[in-house]
């Protein structure tokens, strides 16, 4: 599933057994080499309380929480903040290419184990990326999100 510009609650994201649906809140620009700039949450839309357990590792650090009973209409945040910034903002056909280009905290990707009652065992895996466009100009950049849910159990 590839959804960009994080797509608002109201059209189709993410969701396990219609109960829990996967987002990202975006609470500040991207347009920087590296800023911590969305949070990965999870959301029960069913209309009863739900319980569940997470574990989590992005590609910065660990997080993770177990016996969570979400209300009806609720969030968890699975990560304090992640970064989500244009990294290089290298133009092709402008920029000089790199022949050995050191690596930074532009962009964190994250993968969590999901759990709910009943032993279901699934695997989610959020990658962000901004994409640049290939201009110079910030107003046309695009935050993008590829998340894969993946029943394991």
């Amino acid at each position: 599933m590839i959804f960009s510009d994080f797509l608002g609650p109201n059209q189709e994201m993410p969701t396990i057994e219609d109960t829990f649906r996967f987002d990202a809140q975006a609470y500040t620009s991207s347009n920087a080499t590296g800023p911590v700039s969305i949070i990965p949450r999870v959301y029960n839309v069913s209309n009863k309380p739900q319980k569940f357990w997470w574990m989590g590792m992005t590609s910065i650090e660990g997080r993770g929480d177990a016996n969570v009973i979400l209300a009806p209409g609720g969030y968890q945040n699975l990560d304090n903040g992640m970064y989500l910034g244009y990294g290089k903002n290298m133009i092709m056909g402008t920029s000089t290419p790199g022949t050995a280009l050191a690596y930074g905290n532009a962009t964190e990707g994250y993968s969590f184990d999901f759990i709910l009652e009943g032993n279901k065992w699934y695997r989610v895996e959020m990658s962000f990326t901004v994409d640049n466009m290939n201009t110079s100009s910030d107003t046309d950049n695009v935050r993008r999100w590829f998340c894969r849910i993946t029943r394991m159990f």
